[in-house]
């Protein structure tokens, strides 16, 4: 069986370590935070994309519509 050892440590160090630990865990939420803001825009500029992609398409088959249409008169 593996013993229980106690660990002693002065208060002040105990108090800087509890510090420490909150301004990181403060870190991580603003960190949070803005990757969620990332993912955001990432989304919205996804969807910016796809409807480029869609007018790109609709632009591209009136082009091949016209070309179709004008190579039947000549």
């Amino acid at each position: 069986m593996a013993e229980d050892k106690t660990v002693f440590i002065k208060v002040d160090d105990y108090e800087k370590i509890i510090s420490k630990v909150k301004t990181l865990n403060q870190h991580l939420q603003k960190a949070r935070e803005q990757l969620a803001l990332i993912k955001d825009l990432k989304r919205d500029e996804d969807a910016e994309i796809l409807d480029w992609d869609k007018e790109l398409e609709t632009m591209s088959q009136k082009v091949e519509f016209i070309t179709e249409t004008m190579s039947k008169q000549a």
